[in-house]
């Protein structure tokens, strides 16, 4: 699989191939993680939450992840890339958060 990044050995990374669902959700967080990218800085994470998942892109150059899918290898070029659960990914509405 090529050399990996930092975090690509975690389990659940690399150790499991997702499926169309798993996919769409993982592409979706992709697009909004790097949509996010601020110009001349190239070595900060980029993260992104949505579906109780959260996904950190660690700039890792020279190196890359792979992730098995149901439709073949997505490779991520120049990140490691962290699954964890997440903690809140919806907005709460203030009048829904006690004070």
């Amino acid at each position: 699989m090529g050399r990996r990044g930092d975090g690509a050995g975690r389990r659940g990374v690399n150790d499991h191939r997702l499926d169309g669902s798993q996919t769409q959700v993982l592409l979706r967080l992709l697009d909004i993680a790097l949509a996010a990218r601020v110009g001349g800085r190239a070595g900060v994470p980029l993260a992104a939450a949505a579906h109780g998942v959260r996904l950190t892109l660690t700039p890792t150059p020279g190196r890359f992840t792979t992730v098995r899918t149901a439709g073949g290898r997505l490779h991520l070029n120049g990140y490691a890339l962290t699954v964890t659960a997440a903690q809140h990914t919806a907005v709460r509405r203030p009048e829904l958060v006690p004070a």
